[in-house]
């Protein structure tokens, strides 16, 4: 499926992207071939999200533990969401990060840090989200906080569940199609 679905998409969001670089256009054509841009990557983001859980499903996804530094590895998220966190006119915040190099497996700490700090932006305008890190002898807790919109706590369950979400689909807001929570 995903050879199939991204085989094809590939060239769209490339050539679409050349068109958005060029002067040739018109400005409306430009609009709406940023559309097919814009659009082509979120189908993208959207695929791998479900080869994500497919994989974490079917138990194909091994763990690779090593030790790796969590600052480096929370930079690294930062620069991928910085465009969206700007767009929202976010502020990140490292409180409490006692340690700079933790024992684990990165890509997956990479991957549950990234879908929480991004919904943590998807939910909150023109506000903060603090990113903390505490450790004891065998654990490491992530601590993610922001002022955003909030939960009800009769949803709070609800929202890890695949394709949950709690907004209705027809007057949704933010974009998304529940599988970040899940992941993690």
């Amino acid at each position: 499926v995903s050879h199939e679905l991204r085989t094809p998409l590939t060239p769209i969001i490339g050539y679409s992207k050349m068109l958005c670089d060029t002067d040739e256009l018109s400005p409306s054509n430009k609009d709406f071939i940023e559309i097919i841009y814009r659009s082509g990557l979120k189908l993208n983001q959207v695929l791998g999200e479900i080869i994500e859980m497919s994989n974490i499903e079917n138990d194909e996804i091994g763990t690779h533990f090593y030790p790796f530094n969590i600052r480096e590895t929370l930079t690294e998220i930062f620069l991928m969401l910085k465009d969206d966190i700007d767009k929202q006119e976010n502020e990140i915040i490292m409180e409490n990060v006692e340690l700079n190099t933790i024992y684990s497996d990165n890509t997956k700490v990479k991957q549950i840090l990234f879908h929480l700090i991004n919904n943590a932006n998807k939910f909150t305008e023109k506000g903060k989200i603090v990113v903390e890190i505490k450790a004891t002898d065998k654990e490491y807790f992530f601590i993610i906080k922001d002022n955003g919109i909030g939960i009800s706590q009769a949803n709070q369950q609800l929202i890890f569940e695949k394709f949950r979400q709690v907004e209705n689909i027809l007057t949704r807001k933010y974009q998304g199609i529940g599988l970040g929570l899940s992941i993690c």
